[in-house]
């Protein structure tokens, strides 16, 4: 199973974390901040539960980058 978080702007000075669990999203005031708690996230969920985790961000002309992937091959 491969697990994602998402980085998605909100405004120029808000970034906000979503997860594939749909979960309540997190407003952070930077793209760096929310992709670091993002791969935190990540990593927790690969240490607990062994499944696969990506982080990807949408970029501004709307497409996603994905900018962490741990699991699915990886020793972690």
């Amino acid at each position: 199973m491969l697990f994602y978080y998402y980085v998605v702007p909100v405004t120029d000075e808000q970034w906000e974390l979503r997860s594939s669990l749909e979960a309540k999203p997190t407003t952070y005031s930077s793209q760096e901040a929310a992709v670091r708690e993002a791969k935190k996230h990540c990593r927790r969920q690969w240490e607990q539960t062994g499944n696969s985790c990506g982080v990807r961000v949408r970029t501004a002309d709307g497409t996603w980058e994905d900018h962490h992937l741990i699991g699915e091959g990886d020793e972690a």
